[in-house]
């Protein structure tokens, strides 16, 4: 498909100098038709992605977790490959959407706990005290706030994306390939 918006060619598409944006992204492309949008929507990405200090390997089940029950090819893409850059195993990958797909996974119990809230959070929009009670088991409050906050967010990423049909550059198709997702149901 092609995203419902035209991209922008401009490079800084009205955004502030970010070292962290990279506004040639098609999200930012086709979401730099409201510079304010654009900005916003970057807010708690960018806090998530370079300020938050989470391990990384947690926050990117979380991610590839919204990415893969949504279907969202972009953000799964993006984000293999944010796994590869952060040091995040492929083996958690296969392992991540083995567990997705009900088989037995390598998983540690936190990863499980986390994968879990993220699977009934996306789909039902809650969290229920059985899902929170094993997150709380192996974070503190902080934490658990941070977990919440990034599996809400994204969340909304996966649906502004999905939205605007925002378009897989072709540099990440080769993460599809090595990675597809299963179409939706």
């Amino acid at each position: 498909f092609m995203a419902r918006l035209p991209l922008l060619d401009d490079p800084d598409l009205g955004q502030d100098k970010d070292e962290f944006l990279n506004a040639n992204y098609g999200v930012f492309r086709v979401l730099g038709h409201s510079p304010g949008a654009a900005k916003s929507f970057w807010g708690p990405i960018r806090y998530i992605l370079h300020e938050s200090g989470f391990d990384p390997r947690i926050r990117e089940l979380i991610i590839l977790t919204v990415a893969y029950v949504t279907r969202t090819e972009y953000a799964w893409a993006h984000h293999i490959r944010v796994c590869r850059r952060d040091g995040v195993p492929d083996s958690d990958i296969r392992a991540l959407v083995a567990h997705l797909e009900g088989r037995v996974s390598e998983l540690t119990p936190t990863a499980l706990a986390v994968i879990d809230a993220t699977c009934e959070l996306t789909k039902t929009a809650k969290l229920s005290d059985e899902a929170f009670t094993r997150l709380e088991a192996a974070f503190l409050p902080p934490q658990l706030a941070e977990l919440i906050l990034m599996m809400a967010n994204y969340n909304s990423v996966m649906r502004v994306i999905n939205g605007l049909r925002v378009d897989v550059e072709p540099e990440f198709l080769v993460f599809l390939d090595e990675f597809p997702l299963p179409k939706l149901e």
